[in-house]
């Protein structure tokens, strides 16, 4: 710092002057920390340039602290600046460090949300895109190229013509109808399923997705998901199979077949239920099953048959049932709860079976058990008496006698 002359230093309260610029250094240097002045000592350096004002001469205490204000603290303020700035600079240093820190976890707490989230789609065979209509590009993740078959590079940016074209021959006209009403519609949320690819390689997808908007409401881009349906479709195809060959099952045996829901409404009877009752399937849908039921037998058959539906035990029972040909017929009626993986009861199967022949067999039993015991009643008494036959042989034997004699002498 240069200091020109005249100078006025202020050590402690003593006004010094005319001190010149090697004489200030030579006291700040070295008289000052030989009187052994501690490091707050508190020092002012007073330089006339600052004055707006020439100071009157000879220059006084009195007037220097009158114009205190143009004092200019030097030595250890300027040393306790240099530590404050020292200090602020530490603390940006900090500051930005933490900052630094703090974006270092973000951005890795961001790429594991983006890790999951792909692991998630992939796990769910969920492929993500977003069409831009002004360039009518299509940009999708890995998962999406994967579903439609396209390199993974190729659907980031791909035309959505080429990306469209992956579609089915067969659902092609109906998804190009649905996209064009798309973006006419009002509804911004829309789903769509169709199939890409061809032959054994064809997969069943559902897109679900929503329109964005531009500030004046226009539709600017499409975004959504896609779904591989492929695996539930022929999950769903195998059920509907396995459903049919069921039914066609329960066409061959002679029993009358049915199927109701948890709740015990039933929803399907075999045909010989139809035939056997001269009824319609409009009629016996859900509870209608009533109608060809004895009325004073009803009463007990619902109240058994909705405590097996309460409790989800088999039920067991054998009742009446009217024919077409308006006779009433016992029916062994056998029904098993169908559970899922968790034990919950979602479907009953339920059998009737005609047992009027075996009431037959069993009332022709009873009937010949009845003839039986009065033939070894009979059977018996005669072997109590086996002379009773011979006294009464030889009884009208005599009498015949006696009335031949009768005759003779008449």
């Amino acid at each position: 710092m240069t200091v020109d002359a005249p100078h006025l230093l202020i050590v402690d309260g003593l006004l010094l002057l005319d001190v010149g610029p090697e004489e200030f250094r030579s006291m700040h240097d070295v008289a000052l920390l030989a009187w052994g002045l501690p490091d707050t000592t508190n020092i002012a350096l007073y330089h006339p340039h600052l004055f707006c004002l020439p100071l009157p001469s000879p220059v006084t205490h009195a007037t220097l602290k009158a114009r205190a204000d143009a004092l200019i603290a030097i030595s250890h303020v300027s040393r306790i600046e240099k530590s404050r700035r020292d200090v602020l600079a530490k603390e940006e240093a900090a500051e930005r460090l933490r900052a630094a820190r703090a974006l270092e976890v973000r951005d890795a707490q961001f790429r594991q949300m983006h890790e999951r989230l792909e692991m998630a789609l992939l796990a769910g065979n969920v492929g993500s895109f977003v069409w831009e209509l002004a360039s009518d590009l299509v940009y999708g993740d890995p998962n999406l190229a994967r579903i439609f078959g396209l390199p993974s590079n190729d659907a980031n940016g791909v035309p959505a013509p080429i990306f469209f074209a992956a579609i089915h021959s067969e659902d092609q006209e109906r998804n190009t109808a649905e996209r064009e009403a798309l973006l006419k519609n009002s509804d911004d949320h829309f789903i769509s399923d169709f199939r890409v690819g061809t032959g054994a390689k064809t997969c069943w997808l559902s897109l679900r997705g929503r329109l964005h908007r531009n500030v004046n409401g226009e539709v600017d881009r499409v975004l959504g998901v896609v779904t591989d349906l492929t695996e539930r479709v022929a999950a769903e195809r195998a059920l509907r199979q396995s459903e049919a060959q069921l039914r066609q099952l329960a066409n061959t045996i002679p029993n009358l077949v049915w199927m109701a829901d948890s709740e015990g409404w039933i929803h399907w009877y075999n045909d010989r239920w139809y035939t056997y009752t001269g009824t319609t399937p409009a009629e016996m849908e859900g509870w209608g099953w009533q109608s060809v039921h004895d009325p004073d037998v009803l009463p007990a058959v619902l109240e058994k048959w909705q405590a097996s539906i309460a409790t989800g035990q088999p039920f067991e029972m054998t009742f009446p049932l009217r024919g077409a040909d308006g006779i009433f017929r016992p029916f062994l009626t056998l029904v098993a709860p169908l559970r899922d993986s968790e034990g919950h009861v979602v479907q009953w199967f339920g059998t009737n079976t005609d047992v009027s022949p075996l009431k037959q067999a069993e009332e022709q039993l009873r009937e010949a058990d009845r003839r039986k015991d009065e033939f070894l009643a009979m059977l018996a008494h005669e072997l109590r008496n086996p002379l009773a036959p011979i006294r009464t042989a030889a009884e009208l034997l005599r009498r015949l006698d006696s009335t031949d004699r009768r005759i003779s002498n008449a």
